[in-house]
């Protein structure tokens, strides 16, 4: 493969290609139950799109040491796309939904940029997150259950969770963001206080499945960061999991909507083989964790 596809392919972070995927699934069954339309296949294209100009976007503006910065081409091109499928399946509200998920990765890029959008970087996720959801209800706007609410909450908490380990994983190379500025002991509570809630909401739903998987995602996060003593690893390695547990989680939630068992089991095998490029995020000084059980 050419490098420079090579490079911008690892940029655009495929380990969570699946996590994306799966999210904007679960939103179009929330709003379109045992749906059989060929909308799903546009929406898949759309979210894929949108999360390619999530990570180039990004990049252009944080600059960061170790890549390449992305041509306007480059990050312009999956946003036209976002943009012409969000016209064709929902009108003005589905370019409503696109452009307000641009605007908040513009907002949430400033993380590494600027001192006051560092520590609520993660509540940017969750625009980003809302965006999302926004692009997708345009095609069907409806009035949601309360148990549907409840779920799209649950997303943006792990996204919003998962984004915070992250920056803990970054916390050596990082300056702005929470961990680096205020410390790992109070990310680590802030994440404990989010899979809490999300506990008591799952219980809230009676869907008892992901009660339990993310009790064991809390369990991983425990062991993690105990036997770990540097915040990067134990970060490093339950960020990458994870990432896992949130595709699980959102095929379980799209599965109760419609989704096919069988295309839950093909997503997660996906997910899987993507999950090991996580290492090879140029720019990124947990290169070397990959062997990070062998670290004593």
């Amino acid at each position: 493969m050419n490098l420079k596809i090579r490079h911008f392919y690892l940029t655009s972070k495929p380990y969570s290609y699946i996590s994306e995927i799966s999210c904007g699934i679960l939103f179009y069954f929330i709003l379109n139950p045992f749906s059989k339309s060929n909308s799903l296949f546009l929406i898949i294209i759309q979210t894929l799109s949108m999360w390619l100009y999530f990570n180039w976007q990004s990049d252009k503006i944080q600059r960061d040491s170790g890549r390449l910065p992305p041509s306007a081409v480059l990050v312009g091109t999956p946003l036209i796309i976002s943009i012409i499928i969000g016209f064709y399946l929902g009108g003005i509200l589905g370019i409503l939904g696109v452009v307000f998920y641009a605007f908040t990765i513009c907002l949430y890029a400033l993380k590494a940029l600027k001192s006051w959008a560092g520590p609520i970087g993660p509540i940017f996720r969750i625009f980003t997150i809302i965006g999302h959801y926004i692009s997708i209800w345009s095609l069907s706007p409806t009035l949601l259950t309360t148990k549907s609410i409840i779920i799209i909450i649950l997303i943006c908490i792990w996204k919003g969770v998962r984004n915070l380990i992250g920056d803990v994983r970054d916390i050596q190379n990082d300056v702005h963001e929470l961990p680096a500025k205020y410390g790992a002991v109070l990310s680590l509570w802030i994440i404990r206080l989010g899979l809490f809630i999300s506990i008591l909401l799952v219980i809230k739903i009676s869907v008892w499945s992901t009660f339990y998987i993310t009790l064991i995602a809390w369990l991983f996060l425990e062991l993690f960061q105990y036997y770990f003593i540097e915040p990067y690893k134990w970060g490093y390695i339950t960020h990458r999991i994870f990432i896992l547990i949130t595709v699980i989680i959102q095929l379980i939630y799209a599965q109760i909507y419609g989704l096919h068992t069988l295309w839950s089991i093909f997503l997660f095998i996906l997910a899987l083989l993507f999950n090991s490029t996580y290492s090879k995020l140029p720019g990124k000084n947990f290169l070397n964790l990959k062997n990070l059980f062998a670290v004593k």
